[in-house]
């Protein structure tokens, strides 16, 4: 074999990688996931036999299994393929990067289903935050050129930017009002537990509302407690709410 041969080799088996990839995420994205397995396992393969992952094809590789183990409810192994891919993309074209923004999106919708907001927060704020320092250089270029060379990796342009960053906002969004709504159930939690750990001092034959700190309100009807509550202006969420029926209390006859 010449040494041109020789040296094409490596490439050749990316690119089969890089193809073995995309059927890999198709089939992911269409419920195949083991067939999707398979063929990420013979892309891994060929990575190994090519010179490693420090590529394109390697990191979207990685990438793919992210999505896969995503789309199988596995947000701890989909973290760990994202941030190895994260890995590559910075050191391929810079942490400030589309390919980068895209994957810090990823991992933090992977850390949201983990219900670890405040990680996943600051990552959020860095792809959005790229993506729109990003988007007045693409749009220039394509008013000039109208398809361009997005970080080296793929054929991107304007739309495609647009639809990361407004992807991004969008699951930055769904991310605070999930952590706002656990933050209230929490709240309504410790609520539940606060009259359970205090039932023997609770008005008796009554409706009680309350939070961690203790009772906020309490009527002989829900009407009652509804209207102390408004008057007081608590919000119902984070609130926990119990009838308290006194022990009926037997006298023992002559």
């Amino acid at each position: 074999m010449s040494q041109e041969g020789c040296s094409s080799a490596p490439q050749r088996d990316r690119n089969l990688a890089t193809d073995l990839r995309v059927r890999a995420n198709n089939l992911a994205l269409s419920g195949n996931l083991s067939l999707s397995a398979t063929l990420l396992e013979a892309a891994h393969g060929l990575l190994g036999i090519s010179g490693g992952y420090q590529n394109d094809a390697g990191l979207w590789v990685h990438n793919a299994d992210g999505v896969l183990a995503f789309l199988s409810d596995d947000p701890i192994g989909a973290e760990g393929a994202f941030r190895k891919a994260l890995l590559v993309a910075s050191q391929l074209f810079g942490s400030h990067s589309v390919a980068a923004a895209a994957l810090q999106t990823n991992i933090a919708e992977a850390l949201v289903l983990q219900s670890r907001y405040d990680e996943a927060e600051p990552l959020f704020i860095a792809a959005i935050a790229t993506l729109e320092a990003i988007r007045p250089t693409i749009a220039n270029l394509e008013s000039n050129r109208p398809t361009i060379a997005i970080d080296e990796q793929h054929t991107g342009n304007l739309v495609r930017l647009n639809g990361l960053l407004t992807s991004a906002t969008a699951e930055f969004g769904k991310m605070k009002a999930a952590r706002a709504a656990a933050a209230l159930a929490l709240q309504a939690k410790k609520g539940a537990q606060w009259l359970t750990d205090n039932r023997a001092t609770l008005p008796a034959d009554e409706w009680v509302a309350a939070n961690a700190d203790g009772i906020v309100a309490h009527g002989p009807n829900c009407d009652v407690l509804a209207e102390e509550m408004k008057a007081k202006g608590i919000n119902l969420a984070g609130i926990s709410i119990a009838f308290n029926e006194a022990p009926m209390i037997r006298q023992r006859q002559a």
